[in-house]
């Protein structure tokens, strides 16, 4: 699985920077790649490991300052390409039928890649706002989906990076290290991306891709209510009531009465009852109780029957009664 994961990730890298390279504006320092084994390299004096880094790595001054960096620096998903469906005419696909592509990011003058990266992801998310405006317009939804997603792919590829610098020892993984931003503040942005993602594809009422994309959100803060909140609605608008109650319920375990979430569970109960009585009839609820079973005499003793009392005539002649008496 590791191997897979080391695979794809070399060819996004080599994908974003053969386009760059392609469109002739690939900036001075600018990560390359030939193979998932090559080292992330640096264009400039930097290139070669320092005597000073050498000699604190020989002391253990370095490898202390490393461990430390790599701490703060920002982990890959359990789950990687949680919520990135690849889309069979390139790069993945956010929307339903819509490609979207790996950002253009360029480095700005002293900034590393993974700057470059968090600084590309925070313009898209603004951009994102722009777009989206007041949530009222379809196109303007679809636009910001794309903008956000591409927002996502920047931060996914900060991840990478940073999980290829974490597992170097060099000068050139503590110079990238050293300027990145810390987890949690990669972690902040990504969830507020996700959580736009997904309301603006409940907008456009894609609402599988809106559950994947509360998935990566909840992965990264299980516990964030607008993610739980956004995954039942989503969840519901599928008709999946067994799965909205499983996130209701944990909703309403961080938010207890929340009046939203009672309402939504009170028209789910009323939509499974009105189901059940179209299945079963009417009347289902107010049926009379059947009759109880006839005992049969199996297994008893059978007596024999007892003799027939003689009919009496329903009229008597007046001759017959006096002629009797």
């Amino acid at each position: 699985m590791a191997g897979d994961w080391a695979s794809l990730i070399a060819e996004e890298v080599r994908e974003l920077a053969q386009r760059e390279a392609d469109e002739g504006a690939q900036p001075e320092g600018v990560f390359k790649e030939v193979s998932s084994t090559e080292q992330v390299e640096l264009e400039g004096p930097e290139k070669e490991p320092s005597q000073a880094f050498s000699e604190r790595c020989a002391s253990g001054g370095g490898d202390q300052t490393l461990s430390a960096l790599r701490e703060k620096a920002a982990k890959p998903l359990s789950n990687p390409y949680i919520g990135l469906k690849p889309c069979p005419t390139g790069g993945y696909e956010f929307r339903a039928g819509h490609s979207t592509k790996f950002p253009k990011i360029q480095q700005q003058d002293g900034e590393t890649d993974l700057q470059a990266a968090f600084r590309a992801a925070s313009e898209l998310r603004n951009a994102g706002l722009k777009h989206f405006g007041d949530g009222s317009r379809f196109v303007a939804a679809q636009e910001a989906v794309d903008s956000w997603g591409q927002g996502i792919l920047a931060l996914h590829r900060l991840r990478n990076l940073s999980a290829r610098a974490v597992a170097q020892d060099d000068e050139n993984a503590r110079l990238l290290l050293e300027g990145s931003q810390p987890v949690e503040l990669v972690d902040a942005l990504e969830v507020v991306l996700r959580l736009n993602l997904a309301q603006a594809l409940i907008k456009l009422k894609q609402f599988e891709n809106a559950v994947c994309q509360c998935q990566g959100a909840l992965e990264l803060d299980p516990k964030n209510v607008k993610a739980l909140w956004r995954k039942a609605k989503a969840v519901w608008a599928l008709r999946c009531p067994g799965e909205a109650r499983e996130a209701l319920d944990e909703f309403l375990k961080v938010d207890p009465g929340n009046p939203a979430a009672r309402a939504m569970l009170l028209e789910i109960e009323t939509e499974e009852l009105k189901r059940q009585a179209k299945r079963v009839g009417p009347n289902f609820g107010f049926r009379k109780s059947p009759k109880p079973r006839e005992e049969t005499n199996v297994g008893l003793e059978v007596l024999p029957p007892a003799p027939a009392e003689p009919s009496k005539p329903l009229f008597f002649c007046c001759r017959r009664k006096r002629k009797h008496s």
